[in-house]
């Protein structure tokens, strides 16, 4: 099963900095790996989404102004990430949501070309909590409030 958990928010202040563990995931992704199963942490502002329906190499969206993505990896042909993006303009976060839907409709059923036997498919729907987002529904409401509060608490956000 794989899960994705995609924050997409906008700022209005110069440059914050996320703090260490901000992220639902960060603690357990900070802990030492083992064999079985681990964590990356990027705060690349060149990372694509991880929420990709086209799979696209690089960004389609601008103005980020700050990052963090965390990837679960396993040994089982499994996985998760949590990703986390400030954009410097409210135009610049809504733009790059609306290219994310357009996406999602675009690519609704294309396979993965690492694994063609699995199909994936795309849905969007408006997120109940936060500013705006896509989300799992299998994991979606504690964990958005929860990220959507800690947001908010950022100097400068909401």
């Amino acid at each position: 099963m794989i899960s994705v958990t995609l924050a997409l928010l906008l700022t209005l202040t110069p440059a914050p900095q996320l703090p260490a563990n901000f992220l639902l995931t960060e603690p357990d992704a900070r802990r030492k790996p083992n064999l079985e199963e681990g964590y990356t942490i990027s705060d690349k502002l060149t990372a694509p989404l991880t929420l990709n329906p086209c799979l696209h190499r690089r960004p389609t969206d601008r103005d980020r102004q700050a990052a963090r993505t965390i990837t679960h990896w396993t040994s089982a042909p499994s996985g998760s990430s949590e990703q986390l993006i400030l954009y410097r303009t409210p135009r610049a976060a809504h733009s790059a949501l609306a290219r994310l839907r357009a996406d999602a409709k675009r690519c609704a059923r294309k396979s993965d070309p690492a694994e063609p036997r699995l199909k994936i498919q795309w849905r969007t729907s408006k997120a109940k909590a936060g500013d705006e987002g896509f989300y799992d529904p299998g994991r979606l409401t504690k964990n958005a409030r929860k990220m959507a509060a800690k947001v908010c608490g950022l100097p400068g956000v909401c």
